[in-house]
């Protein structure tokens, strides 16, 4: 293992994030940013809405799911490259979008209940920023929010790659959501990892 891909795996173990700078070129970032808002204009146009009223503050606030289903360069992410960081066995539960949060902030990873969480737990909160082209990675289990926006004209787009052991349940059904056509062009790593075959029934 590469001493900078064990320093990274331990970063995360012990803070419960970690962040690999430049996976995307400029230019790939800044294709797929106007390719993000390509998809948001598609799933309005079929009466879908991106702003959750129960979920987010303001209409500020927008979420674009189900991306791997609306265009083919957020089925390629998933597969890109930096993904051979991490050895173990993996299924892409979802892929989405939340977009105009400037930054995620972190608490204590090592809390389990609760009833661990001190009084005091707001000031306590750690904040980590990733710039375009980066990717952070996250450990599911982290106790974490989303910052609070701190300009009135500037969009910040986050895309989300939520990744667990195969065996796992499915968090979206991509056997319904994806087309036909789309799921022939899929690789069988890509299949497998979408839960397209019989993997997602197999416990690890």
């Amino acid at each position: 293992m590469p001493d900078s891909q064990a320093k990274a795996k331990a970063h995360l173990k012990e803070h419960g994030w970690v962040r690999f700078p430049c996976v995307l070129s400029k230019e790939e970032a800044d294709r797929t940013l106007g390719r993000l808002w390509k998809a948001k204009a598609a799933v309005e146009a079929e009466g879908e809405d991106t702003h959750l009223q129960f979920l987010d503050p303001n209409p500020s606030n927008i979420r674009i799911f189900y991306l791997m289903a609306i265009d083919k360069i957020f089925r390629e992410l998933i597969s890109h490259p930096p993904r051979s960081k991490w050895s173990s066995p993996f299924s892409a539960k979802a892929f989405s979008s939340p977009t105009s949060r400037p930054t995620l902030l972190v608490r204590d990873p090592r809390w389990a209940t609760r009833k661990e969480v001190p009084d005091n737990a707001p000031e306590l909160i750690i904040p980590f920023e990733a710039k375009a082209s980066d990717i952070p990675v996250m450990d599911g289990k982290v106790w974490h929010t989303s910052g609070s926006n701190v300009t009135k004209d500037q969009d910040r787009a986050l895309l989300f790659g939520y990744y667990t052991k195969g065996f796992r349940c499915q968090q979206v059904n991509w056997t319904a959501r994806l087309s036909k056509g789309v799921q022939d062009s899929l690789t069988q790593e890509q299949k497998e990892w979408l839960g397209l075959g019989v993997v997602g029934n197999i416990s690890d």
